[in-house]
């Protein structure tokens, strides 16, 4: 879990990521409650945090594009 409260991501839009191929090989991210939650099986850390920071990066650039 990310807290996003008081952050520029905290009312921005998330498109939930849901990806289960088996029972081991799995992933779920989404926002809930003002925070990013990822979820997955023992080997998607570094695809959850991958999720999160493409969305993040992906919200700061459209914040810059409508400030210019």
């Amino acid at each position: 879990k990310i807290n996003l409260l008081d952050t520029y991501l905290e009312n921005r839009n998330f498109t939930e990521v849901s990806e289960e191929y088996r029972d081991d090989d799995w992933l779920f991210c989404r926002i809930r409650n003002g925070k990013f939650e990822g979820h997955g099986d023992p080997d998607k850390l570094y695809a959850i945090l991958t999720v999160f920071k493409d969305w993040a990066e992906s919200e700061k650039n459209a914040d810059n594009t409508q400030n210019r």
